[in-house]
């Protein structure tokens, strides 16, 4: 008998699948106690654990295992903005208008069922809403949910 696949694993499984569709499975990782963001290298699943490089291990190429207890996990959507930086789950993102103006439009970008979405971050308990490639390539990625606490 199996055991049911739930918590980061479903999501996972579901997003190594909804990849093979379209982009590259590219993953990064917020480290909850030293407050770092890296690409990840490797992931493993038995020990539960990834493998990064942080940038103040650039020159001497030192990677480091970080445990699934101490991270986050954020995978790329493979859409890029305007200015050409890659969104990740997680990144706060704006546009031209809201930055011109000053007004605080912000969304989050989110997995939601089939794909990636912005989810309002000033209606509380917004739904994510679905919108065109168009509309993506004129966001800017502002920050990420984990590095700003705003």
């Amino acid at each position: 008998m199996t055991k049911p696949v739930n918590g980061i694993y479903k999501e996972l499984i579901n997003k190594f699948i909804h990849s093979m569709i379209g982009n590259p499975i590219k993953l990064r990782a917020y480290n909850k106690k030293t407050r770092e963001m890296c690409a990840v290298l490797l992931i493993c699943f038995v020990n539960k654990y990834v493998d990064v490089l942080p940038e103040r291990n650039l020159e001497g190429g030192s990677q480091e295992s970080w445990s699934f207890d101490d991270i986050e996990l954020m995978q790329s959507t493979g859409i890029f903005g305007v200015d050409g930086k890659e969104f990740f789950e997680g990144d706060i993102i704006t546009n031209d208008y809201a930055l011109a103006s000053g007004l605080p439009m912000r969304w989050q970008v989110v997995w939601y069922f089939n794909g990636y979405r912005w989810k309002s971050m000033q209606v509380a308990n917004a739904a994510p809403h679905l919108v065109s490639g168009y509309q993506w390539a004129k966001m800017h990625a502002i920050g990420n949910i984990y590095q700003d606490e705003k």
